[in-house]
């Protein structure tokens, strides 16, 4: 499963199952 990662704006980065 390809994953994307996210920035928030807080500079916190998550990465989650599309």
């Amino acid at each position: 499963m390809p994953s994307i990662k996210l920035q928030s704006s807080d500079g916190e980065i998550f990465e989650v199952d599309v």
